[in-house]
């Protein structure tokens, strides 16, 4: 196969996770009715995980770039340039941390703790604590239990669905 289809085909895929990463952040997500603190239970990360993983670190990095800016959009707002890195880490550094290798288990659950960590924890709480004008510890505390249940999720569901014979992109 030529190298170019290869590239449409991770490209094709790249969207396809993006897509995915909108209906379920935007559609699909479970959130407080008072949400002053921004905290979301959502599964819009695993195809931005797995875009990341399967087509390439920037096929990912990119999924997750265009996914928070056509879903603020979708949402009604202008898109927040430190919200916009999470969603880039959040695709970009699994794939970046793996490098192929699907089978190590250890490495998987790594790979997305590390990634959590950097986007979730770090860069929203902070994008979010300067566009709210709220003190960065409070509002860390007050999503980390959220946090972890979505880091649970995503570990979960990305080992599974790396492990059926469907999620390769040849």
């Amino acid at each position: 196969m030529s190298s170019n289809k290869t590239n449409l085909k991770k490209l094709t895929a790249g969207a396809m996770m993006a897509a995915l990463s909108i209906i379920l952040e935007r559609v699909i997500s479970l959130m407080p009715a008072s949400n002053i603190m921004d905290i979301r239970i959502s599964l819009s990360n695993v195809p931005l995980i797995l875009a990341g993983i399967l087509a390439s670190p920037l096929v990912g990095g990119i999924a997750g770039v265009v996914s928070d800016i056509v879903g603020c959009f979708i949402s009604g707002y202008a898109p927040f340039p430190i919200l916009t890195l999470a969603p880039f880490v959040m695709g970009f550094l699994p794939g970046f941390i793996i490098k192929n290798d699907t089978k190590s288990f250890v490495k998987l659950v790594l790979a997305i703790f590390v990634t959590h960590l950097a986007s979730s924890v770090l860069i929203t709480t902070y994008g979010l604590s300067v566009m709210r004008g709220v003190a960065f510890i409070p509002m860390l505390i007050t999503r980390l239990p959220s946090m972890g249940i979505n880091l649970a999720i995503d570990m979960v569901l990305v080992y599974l669905l790396l492990r059926t014979p469907v999620t390769k992109i040849r």
